[in-house]
């Protein structure tokens, strides 16, 4: 996605913080759906992420790696929950979610 946005900056000019977050939140919800993710609570300082019993904890792991204090995983009723301390995250919420799901969804296609 990184090069996608650095391609129409390169075309266009400057590109808005608000276009950049609608190009991830698009991504996000792109990726939501192919890896079959559900949005649990999110209230204003996290977000959880419930992965179904299908997915590969491994990919998980690896992709919130990346991440020390700012996220925290669960094991609840055999799925996991990915929990992401907004309030802790370098960028905005929408983008780093966005990231990660691509990072897993990667991994997923490199096996």
């Amino acid at each position: 996605m990184d090069e996608r946005y650095e391609e129409l900056k390169d075309r266009f000019g400057n590109i808005s913080d608000d276009i950049k977050t609608y190009m991830y939140e698009k991504l996000m919800d792109y990726y939501l759906v192919k890896l079959n993710v559900t949005v649990g609570e999110k209230t204003t300082d996290h977000i959880k992420l419930i992965f179904d019993e299908n997915s590969n904890g491994e990919n998980i792991f690896r992709a919130s790696m990346k991440y020390t204090s700012e996220v925290k995983i669960n094991y609840v009723r055999g799925k996991l929950h990915v929990i992401f301390y907004i309030f802790k995250l370098k960028e905005n919420w929408i983008v780093e979610i966005s990231k990660f799901l691509e990072r897993i969804d990667n991994n997923i296609e490199a096996k």
